[in-house]
């Protein structure tokens, strides 16, 4: 009986802490978890995480058979791939809001697509059925919001306008 105290001292501690600091613990293990993935998409160049599709000719493409995710041979092409990508959106389906690009972007089957569409609204400073158009400045907007939201990565400008320049 001595010795069975402090078990549960013990876990009644882990508790305590659990409960004052669980916001703190949810914000390490997304850092962790982001920085993990943007080391993932790194190595694939990938920043968009565009699901591989063989029949995908991307500039640059080096995606492996059988792999779930493109990979691509510099980060500018990859960029290059997800920019043209929202560029169809626009261009193809009409998808010209953020409300309609996110759910055919980041399926519900596979995404909370309704908090990926309130964190690219609040990315661009938009209202989720507010008219986008597909100019170069939006695009940037929402490549940097989607890379953000898809990875945690950072899209640097310079990397953009270099991918923006290969379309």
């Amino acid at each position: 009986m001595k010795y069975l105290k402090y078990p549960i001292m013990l876990i009644f501690l882990i508790g305590v802490v659990a409960v004052f600091f669980w916001d703190d613990v949810k914000q390490l293990t997304t850092k962790i978890s982001n920085k993990m993935q943007v080391k993932f998409n790194s190595n694939t160049n990938n920043p968009f995480n565009l699901k591989a599709v063989a029949a995908n000719k991307w500039n640059g493409k080096t995606t492996k058979e059988g792999a779930k995710f493109e990979s691509f041979d510099t980060l500018e092409n990859g960029v290059r791939a997800g920019i043209k990508v929202l560029k169809t959106y626009f261009s193809k389906y009409n998808l010209n809001t953020v409300a309609k690009i996110i759910p055919r972007f980041a399926p519900k089957n596979e995404n909370d697509t309704e908090g990926y569409i309130k964190f690219v609204c609040s990315e661009l400073g938009v209202e989720r059925n507010e008219i986008l158009s597909p100019d170069k400045e939006t695009l940037w907007e929402l490549s940097s919001a989607v890379c953000k939201m898809e990875n945690g990565y950072e899209l640097n400008k310079e990397t953009y306008e270099t991918a923006w320049q290969l379309l």
